[in-house]
């Protein structure tokens, strides 16, 4: 759907692969399914776990076809107890659809997970309290309240992380806003603006992961601009165009500063004649 929409073409890591289909549509389900309890710091080692597992793709695939062959057999058998809970597990079953076209891609982001978390958590708590009421016992009920308790503490811990930074990003976009319009506004030519070490995101959070020329559209709509990066403020000066106004960016530690060439021109020392009689 997204291919014949044309609006992000599959390649790289937003792509699928035959040879890593199947191990990276189970391990990026457990991923998920870990992140909807211990927060988005699952996606930010994840990453690492598949270049660790990466070398050992033939051994992964086969052991997964094992154990699905288990599952099987394992379900099969236990077809009557699982049939009486029908009704709780189809929102798994829900959460698996929505999340069927993000899990065989080569890596993980929050946002692939929001719509499919609300089927897993309904279907969650709705197992919950049937074990709840199903158990006479008062040591799992203790055991689901801590387990419950621990995962709430968890996660109150993880949105004030990443609040912070969306806010730190935030502010990171308002002062770079600021300062781009301090020093080329109005215009009075065409602009073409470079910028040096943009910052792609912090921590969790986004600034400008497909560059400026959103954010100076904001801006600039109404006038011709052009948005390009370079290494360092004398490439900046020395790219192409040479018309029209250019002004060079640079990000020190997240704060966006003008770049400026000074030109030092060094005085001729004066020659003094000495004539010889």
């Amino acid at each position: 759907m997204r291919s014949g929409a044309h609006a992000f073409m599959p390649q790289g890591d937003y792509g699928y692969k035959a040879s890593t289909f199947l191990a990276n549509s189970v391990g990026n389900t457990v991923g998920y399914t870990l992140s909807l309890f211990i927060g988005p710091r699952v996606m930010e080692h994840w990453d690492a776990v598949h270049t660790v597992l990466r070398p050992y793709l033939k051994v992964i695939t086969v052991a997964i076809i094992g154990l699905f062959i288990v599952i099987v057999a394992f379900g099969r058998r236990m077809w009557t107890g699982i049939g009486l809970m029908k009704k709780h597990l189809i929102w798994f079953g829900f959460y698996l659809i929505a999340l069927a076209a993000y899990i065989p891609l080569g890596n993980i982001a929050e946002r692939y997970a929001y719509i499919p978390s609300i089927f897993f958590v309904v279907g969650l708590v709705l197992l919950v309290y049937e074990l709840w009421q199903r158990t006479k016992s008062v040591l799992p009920k203790v055991i689901i309240v801590l387990l419950a308790l621990l995962v709430l503490g968890i996660n109150i811990q993880e949105v004030e992380r990443i609040g912070g930074d969306w806010e730190k990003a935030g502010s990171v976009v308002e002062q770079s806003l600021r300062v781009v319009k301090q020093a080329a506004f109005p215009p009075q030519n065409v602009l073409h603006f470079f910028f040096i070490n943009m910052p792609i995101r912090y921590g969790r959070a986004w600034i400008f992961p497909t560059g400026m020329t959103d954010a100076l559209w904001q801006i600039y709509r109404g006038s011709p601009y052009t948005v390009s990066s370079a290494k360092s403020v004398e490439e900046g000066y020395n790219l192409p165009p040479f018309t029209g106004d250019k002004r060079v960016f640079i990000y020190e530690n997240y704060v966006l500063k003008q770049g400026i060439v000074i030109t030092k021109v060094t005085p001729v020392p004066e020659v003094h004649e000495t004539k010889t009689k």
